[in-house]
This record gives C-alpha cells, sequence and structure tokens, in this order.
C-alpha cells in the first residue's frame, strides 16, 4: 500500500517516508518512485521508534 494510505494520528507522511529511506521501516520504493509497506510493518515501526516526551 502507499504510505498515504497507511497515516493515521500516529504518524505524518514524512516520518514515515523518513523511516523507510533510514531503513527503520520496511517498505519498497516502486517504479514510479512511491514508497509502500504494510499495516503491519509501519505497526511494527510505531511500536519500536522513540517518543518524545513533553
Amino acid at each position: 500500500m502507499p504510505l498515504a494510505a497507511l497515516l493515521d494520528d500516529r504518524v505524518t507522511q514524512a516520518a514515515l517516508r523518513s523511516a523507510a529511506k533510514r531503513g527503520r521501516l520496511q517498505a519498497v520504493r516502486g517504479a514510479d518512485g512511491q514508497w509502500r509497506s504494510s499495516r503491519n510493518w509501519v505497526d511494527e515501526y510505531l511500536a519500536t521508534r522513540y517518543e518524545r516526551r513533553a
């Protein structure tokens, strides 16, 4: 699925794209240049990412 379809209130598209580029999120880049991932991979990434405290 395109990263834009995997967004929710916990993460932005820019954060997912950056994580994919860094290799922190399992994702593939299609021939059209669009990043694609799965809901399970995004959930795994969100469970392990660092969150700043207010």
